[in-house]
Parts: structure tokens; C-alpha cells; sequence
């Protein structure tokens, strides 16, 4: 005979839920919240008397929005070396990047770089990045934006566009999207390689190849000679020069997989 089980109460059920968390900030910390996500699934998988909470708790309620030019905040975590640094740059410096350029030298040569900062997203182009690598995607849609500085980016901007927004594809105007390819046969970039979207051009961001709707040639061609040649010769070398410096061999260096 089968042995029945009768549920009377409550009290004594310990159930378990897959939970997500996500950390919003109104600065982008990139780095540093992924390195405190990390902490956290680390916490979670050895026993500890503090509950995860409070770390969380901690981060958003004690430590303090760092001043602009001021000293840095340092979080220490206890699942890692180096503490967490939140540092704000001076009002008249450069804007907050916490992301490093190696990612977008390594998927991107200088040109095309140059291309696409100027000669697209300057001119309020459609640009749209690809990858299969999902955070590629979104540091170098961060990176290239960046780059704009001291102008700022104008356009419908969305690094992470999934297939229920598609549709934003088709405004007229300028927009710059990034889209993560999974691969799959009806997946959102697939689709949109299969119909590129009207003016718009694609950045292969594990090739570095571009693709655009019209003549491929003649687009390149316009963007890469809206500088006139002395100065786009010499602003190429320039960066290239700090690529040598930092180790970095532009467009041509192994990336990783997340």
C-alpha cells in the first residue's frame, strides 16, 4: 500500500526558488557591479551566518556616492583580493568609463573604430553590433559611445535589443543597437542579417566585418573620408601608438566567451 502524505500546514515547508538579482545604479559601474555579482554567487555557494541581504543591504544603504575628482570608495569583498573601487572622475575630465578598452581594440581595428565613431555614429548613422558574446556587446556599444565625448549620443539607444523591440529597427532617424547572437535559427539576429533594416549598417563584432543595406563600398567609403586624410592619418596612428604601448594588437586578439 502507498504511504499518503497529508500537507496540514505550512510552517515546517522549506521550499526553493530560483531568484535573479539585478544591480541598477544611476552610474555606470560597470566593472565593479559585475565584480560584486560575482562576490555574491560566491557567498551563496559556501555557508555563512551573514545572509546575502545584508551584503546588499550594506552597498546600497552605507557606502556613499563618490565625489567627482575625490578620493576613491573602496568595498572590501571578502571572496576577493581587490577590493570593490567606485572613483568619479572630475567634472571637466573625461566622462565615466568603468570598462576597459582592450575588449573593443580586441574585436575592432583602429580604422574601424574610427569608421564608426565618426563616420556613422557622429553623422547619426543606423549602427547596430553584433556578437555572440553577449557582455562584448554591451562594453563595446558603452566604449564606442564613449568615444563621442564631448558630444553625446543623440539617437534611440537600447545595447541590449531583444526581438519584442525589434520594431525600433524600422524608425526613421538614427539609432544604435546591440544584439546578442544566440545562434539560433529564428533568432533576432538571423532575422535582421537576413533584412537589414533600411540605412542601416551592421558591426560584426567577432569578425570585424560591417555589412550595410546599399552599396557596401561606397558607404565605407564616405564614412572613412569624412576627416580629411592628414588628420584621420594622423588620429589612426595616434591610437594605434597607444595600442603598442598597452600591449594590444587591434582587431587581431583572442576574446573571451561571456
Amino acid at each position: 500500500t502507498a504511504n499518503l502524505f497529508h500537507l496540514v500546514a505550512f510552517d515546517d515547508v522549506v521550499s526553493f526558488e530560483t531568484k535573479t538579482i539585478c544591480l541598477v545604479g544611476r552610474y555606470p559601474y560597470w566593472t565593479e557591479f559585475r565584480r560584486f555579482l560575482a562576490h555574491l554567487q560566491l557567498l551563496s555557494q559556501n555557508s555563512s551566518d551573514i545572509p546575502l541581504e545584508r551584503h546588499i543591504s550594506h552597498l546600497l544603504f552605507s557606502v556613499p556616492i563618490p565625489k567627482p575628482g575625490g578620493q576613491a570608495i573602496l568595498v572590501p569583498l571578502s571572496t576577493m583580493n581587490d577590493p570593490m573601487a567606485l572613483v568619479m572622475p572630475p567634472l571637466k575630465d573625461l566622462p565615466l568609463v568603468d570598462l576597459s578598452f582592450n575588449r573593443l581594440f580586441a574585436a575592432l581595428d583602429v580604422p574601424t573604430v574610427v569608421t564608426i565613431v565618426l563616420g556613422f555614429l557622429a553623422l547619426e548613422k543606423k549602427v547596430i553590433l553584433m556578437s555572440r558574446r553577449q557582455s562584448l556587446v554591451l562594453d563595446c556599444c558603452e566604449l564606442l559611445k564613449s568615444l563621442l565625448f564631448p558630444f553625446d549620443l543623440c539617437a534611440p539607444y537600447v545595447p541590449h535589443l531583444t526581438q519584442a523591440f525589434m520594431s525600433c529597427l524600422d524608425f526613421p532617424g538614427a539609432i544604435f543597437v546591440g544584439i546578442y547572437d544566440d545562434e539560433q535559427e529564428n533568432g533576432l539576429a538571423r532575422i535582421v542579417r537576413a533584412n537589414i533594416p533600411e540605412d542601416s549598417i551592421i558591426v560584426e563584432l567577432d569578425s570585424g566585418e560591417i555589412h550595410c543595406d546599399g552599396n557596401r563600398y561606397e558607404t565605407l567609403k564616405a564614412a572613412y573620408q569624412i576627416i580629411p586624410t592628414e588628420p584621420r592619418s594622423s588620429l589612426i596612428k595616434e591610437v594605434e601608438a597607444l595600442c603598442k604601448d598597452a600591449g594590444i594588437i587591434p582587431g587581431q586578439e583572442a576574446l573571451d566567451v561571456g
